[in-house]
C-alpha cells in the first residue's frame, strides 16, 4: 500500500479507537492549543470547546518554573468573540515578550461557512489580564487563517494564508509596537497549500523567515525579508519534488539563533517519506541534505534550541493501533542526532510541542481527541482545568 494511504488508514482506525476511548474517560473538551517561551517564562494558550464550532473560549496561562506550575487560567477572548478554525494543526497562536502577551486568531466572517479575518487580544501584564486588540486586516472578502507569529522582543512577526483573491496565498504583517498596531500586510507567496500551518522565525536585525508548504511541489518552502517589504522565496527546503494534489495537513517547524536555521519537514513522497531535519548556515541560503528523524509513521514536528546550542526535535509516531510522542537530541549542531527517545505512548497522542528556557525542556502534547475530548500534557502532567 502506498504510505501516504497506508496512514490514511492507520489515521482512521485510530480516530475511532480514541472517540471511544476519549468517551469514557469524559476528558474536557479542548479543541485547541499553542505554546511560546519568552525568556524563561513559557505561555500557553488553550482553546476550550468544540472544534469547528464558534463558540471557542480562549485561556492563558503562564509557567515561570519551566512547566512544573501554572497560573491560574484568565480568559482571552470576549464571550462574543468567536473563533473560525477547522482543520487540523490550525490554532490560535501566541507570542510574549516580557509583560507584553499577544493572542490572535481567525474570527468567522459572516456568511462565509470557513474563515474570516483575524482578531487579536493583548496584554501589558503577562497575562494576568487581556484586552481587544486591534484588527491587523480589514480585507472585504476570503479568509485569513492559519496565522503564526513570534517576535525577537522589538519586532512581531505574524504570517497567514489569505484567500482574498481567490485563491490561498501567504502574506505578512509585522508590528514595531508589539500588537498595539500593525503594517499593512504584504505578499509573500502568490500561491500555497491550502491548509497546512505556517511557522515563522524571527532573524537578526529585525529580520524574518516564514516556513511554509508550496502549491507545486508540495515541499515546504522559505521566504525571508529583512524589513518585511520585500521578500525572497528560497523554494523548496529539501527539494523532495513531492508531486500531490491534495493537502497532507502537516507543516514544518523552525528554530534559529538569528542566523543559523533548522527546519522540520514532513514529506509524502515516496523515496524519502517522513520526517527530516535540515540546517542552513547562512540564512537560508545553502542547506544540508535532508537527515531523517524517527520512523516511516513519524509526522507532526516541533523543534527548539536550548541555551546550551543543543537541538530538541519532538513528533508523534502514530501506527495502527498506538501512537507515542518521540523525542531525539543533537548537540552538534544537528550534525548528528542521538536515538529516538519514547517521551510517552498510549493510543492518543499527538501535536507535540517543545520549547526551552532556563529550567530545561518542556514537551507538550495532545492527549486524547481535539474534535471529541482531549486534554494538554506538560511534561507528564495535565495542564489545569481551564474555566
Amino acid at each position: 500500500m502506498h504510505p501516504f494511504r497506508r496512514y490514511a488508514a492507520c489515521l482512521a482506525a485510530l480516530t475511532i479507537m480514541i472517540a471511544s476511548g476519549a468517551a469514557r474517560a469524559q476528558a474536557p473538551n479542548v479543541a485547541h492549543y499553542d505554546v511560546y517561551a519568552d525568556r524563561d517564562a513559557i505561555h500557553a494558550l488553550v482553546g476550550t470547546g468544540r472544534k469547528g464550532e464558534p463558540e471557542i473560549a480562549l485561556w492563558h496561562v503562564r509557567s515561570d518554573d519551566g512547566g512544573a506550575t501554572w497560573s491560574a487560567p484568565v480568559r482571552v477572548n470576549r464571550p462574543d468573540d468567536r473563533l473560525s478554525a477547522h482543520h487540523p494543526g490550525e490554532n490560535p497562536q501566541i507570542a510574549a515578550s516580557g509583560d507584553r502577551v499577544v493572542a490572535v486568531w481567525t474570527q468567522p466572517r459572516p456568511g462565509a461557512r470557513r474563515g474570516g479575518l483575524v482578531a487579536t487580544a493583548v496584554s501589558d501584564d503577562g497575562g494576568r489580564t487581556f484586552k481587544p486588540g486591534p484588527a491587523p486586516f480589514a480585507a472585504d472578502k476570503g479568509s485569513q487563517t492559519f496565522a503564526e507569529l513570534a517576535t525577537d522582543g522589538k519586532v512581531m512577526h505574524m504570517a497567514f494564508l489569505d484567500s482574498r483573491d481567490g485563491r490561498q496565498s501567504l502574506r505578512y504583517a509585522r508590528s514595531t509596537d508589539l500588537g498595539a498596531s500593525w503594517t499593512a500586510d504584504r505578499p509573500v507567496a502568490p500561491r500555497t497549500c491550502d491548509c497546512c500551518w505556517n511557522s515563522v522565525a524571527a532573524l537578526a536585525d529585525g529580520g524574518a523567515a516564514i516556513y511554509f508548504r508550496g502549491a507545486e511541489p508540495r515541499d515546504m518552502m522559505l521566504a525571508t525579508s529583512r524589513t518585511g517589504e520585500a521578500w525572497r522565496n528560497l523554494g523548496s527546503i529539501g527539494k523532495f519534488n513531492w508531486q500531490v494534489q491534495a493537502c497532507p495537513h502537516v507543516g514544518g517547524a523552525l528554530a534559529t539563533n538569528g542566523t543559523a536555521i533548522h527546519a522540520l519537514a514532513w514529506n509524502g513522497r515516496d523515496e524519502q517519506f517522513g520526517l527530516h531535519h535540515l540546517k542552513s548556515a547562512d540564512a537560508g541560503n545553502t542547506w544540508t541534505s535532508p537527515r531523517k528523524l524517527g520512523t516511516d509513521d513519524a509526522r507532526n514536528a516541533d523543534i527548539t534550541l536550548t541555551r546550551e546550542g543543543h537541538l530538541v526535535a519532538v513528533w508523534d509516531q502514530v501506527a495502527t493501533f498506538s501512537s507515542s510522542i518521540q523525542r531525539a537530541r543533537s548537540t552538534d549542531d544537528g550534525n548528528t542526532w542521538s536515538a529516538a527517545e519514547q517521551v510517552a505512548a498510549a493510543s492518543d497522542l499527538s501535536y507535540p510541542r517543545v520549547v526551552a528556557t532556563k529550567h530545561g525542556v518542556a514537551t507538550f502534547w495532545v492527549e486524547g481527541s481535539l474534535r471529541r475530548g482531549a486534554r494538554i500534557v506538560a511534561n507528564g502532567k495535565p495542564l489545569p482545568a481551564m474555566q
